[in-house]
């Protein structure tokens, strides 16, 4: 367990156990975690929450990663806020469209691990 740092990570995942997965491991590295299952909830978490990071699912119901990414971009609050896509798709217009899109990065859920996404958010937030 590490120390709490004081940074909130909004989670936007449908797939409950994947969410709780990232969940546990940020908080192991000293992270709060807001969670929300779709676009919507995200949008709506973010307002009040302020999250410092996103990791934000490209595929979800209600409303989509691609739709979320436009309202946080649209909102004051978190125009800056950085936010990395997590998608089952590896093709290269999708990563490609997410990049042009201003997110921060992406990571390829078929091929990831739990270090890569805590290095990944560590070296967004500076904390390298």
């Amino acid at each position: 367990m590490s120390e709490p740092n004081g940074k909130k990570i909004l989670i936007a995942e449908d797939e409950e156990s994947l969410r709780t997965v990232l969940s546990d491991a940020l908080v192991a590295h000293g992270f709060q975690t807001i969670l929300a299952k779709d676009g919507q909830d995200a949008v709506v978490q973010a307002k009040s929450a302020h999250p410092d990071l996103i990791l934000l699912d490209v595929l979800m119901p209600r409303m989509d990663g691609r739709a979320a990414l436009k309202a946080f971009r649209a909102d004051p609050s978190s125009r800056n806020t950085p936010i990395i896509f997590l998608t089952n798709l590896s093709e290269l217009d999708t990563i490609s469209d997410a990049l042009d899109a201003d997110v921060s990065g992406y990571i390829v859920k078929s091929d990831w691990s739990i270090e890569d996404i805590v290095k990944k958010v560590r070296d967004q937030l500076g904390m390298a």
